[in-house]
C-alpha cells in the first residue's frame, strides 16, 4: 500500500503544479487520483470525497470565470467579456499554456478599444481581467494545497 500512497502523492504534487501551469488539469487530476485511490487502494471517507468534489467544482468556476468577471469589475462591457472569453479559448488552443491569458487580455483590450475609442479604459478593463486571472491562480493554489492536506490526512 505504501507504493500506491507514494504514487498518489507524486500525482497530487503534479496536480498542484498544474494549478500554476495551465498545461496540466491541476485539481481535476487530483480528484481523479483521489477517486482511484478510494476505489482501488483504501476507501476514503464520503466527507473527504465530497470536499474533493466541491473543491474541484469551485476551482473549475474560478478557472473559467475569474478573468471575465474581473474585467467586468474594471469596466469591460458584456461584449468585450464575451470576446475576451472566446479569445482566451482560442489562445489556449494556439499557444498553450499562456495563450489563454494573452488571448483574454488581447480580446478585451481590442474590443474595448474599438467600442470606446479610449486606450486608458480599454487597458484598465483588460488589466482587470489579467489581474483576476492571477488572483484565480492564487486561489486555486490555496484550494489545491488544502485538497492535498485533506487527502494526506484521509489516506494515512
Amino acid at each position: 500500500m505504501i507504493y500506491y500512497l507514494v504514487g498518489a502523492i507524486v500525482l497530487m504534487l503534479i496536480g498542484i503544479i498544474g494549478v500554476v501551469l495551465p498545461v496540466l488539469p491541476g485539481l481535476p487530476l487530483m480528484f481523479v487520483v483521489a477517486l482511484v485511490f478510494h476505489f482501488f487502494v483504501k476507501p476514503l471517507s464520503l466527507w473527504a470525497i465530497g470536499v474533493f468534489a466541491l473543491i474541484t467544482a469551485i476551482s473549475f468556476l474560478i478557472d473559467h470565470l475569474s478573468g471575465v468577471l474581473g474585467s467586468k469589475f474594471f469596466g469591460a462591457s458584456r461584449r468585450s467579456m464575451l470576446i475576451g472569453f472566446v479569445a482566451m479559448l482560442v489562445g489556449l488552443i494556439i499557444f498553450p499554456p499562456f495563450g489563454a491569458i494573452i488571448g483574454l487580455f488581447a480580446g478585451i483590450f481590442a474590443s474595448e478599444l474599438i467600442s470606446k475609442k479610449d486606450e486608458r479604459k480599454a487597458l484598465k478593463a483588460a488589466s482587470g481581467g489579467l489581474l483576476s486571472v492571477v488572483l484565480g491562480i492564487i486561489l486555486n493554489l490555496i484550494l489545491a494545497i488544502g485538497f492535498f492536506v485533506i487527502f494526506l490526512v484521509s489516506a494515512i
